[in-house]
């Protein structure tokens, strides 16, 4: 009896252990899942520099929630800057970069309009 009593303390000290472990790891899924990136005008700046300025960029797009971005010259794009600006990745396609923000690219496309015009 005392040791199905011990096996029973065990059982429920894993049991506890699990659920301690797996609260701690939605936590910090759903804490890093909310983090935005700030659209600011050094954010839209360093993105025009990382393109290679607004005379490199000829159209913006927001395509399945990537912004799709025409480039003049893909040489002069700086894809190690555009990659540590995002988590998700940069993607060439012919002379398009697309890039996926933990943002709504809709609002960085509207910000780079202005600056393109």
């Amino acid at each position: 009896m005392f040791r199905t009593a011990i096996n029973i303390w065990i059982i429920i000290g894993i049991a506890l252990a699990i659920v301690l472990l797996l609260s701690i790891v939605i936590i910090l899924v759903l804490k890093n899942k909310n983090k935005k990136i700030r659209v600011d005008s050094s954010f839209i700046d360093k993105l025009l520099n990382y393109l290679g300025g607004v005379n490199n960029l000829l159209s913006t797009e927001v395509e399945n929630g990537r912004l799709r971005l025409k480039v003049n010259d893909l040489d002069i794009v700086n894809f190690d800057g555009l990659k540590s600006m995002t988590e998700s990745g940069v993607f060439v396609t012919g002379d398009c970069v697309k890039i996926l923000f933990k943002t709504d690219s809709k609002l960085i496309k509207e910000e780079l309009d202005k600056k393109i015009k």
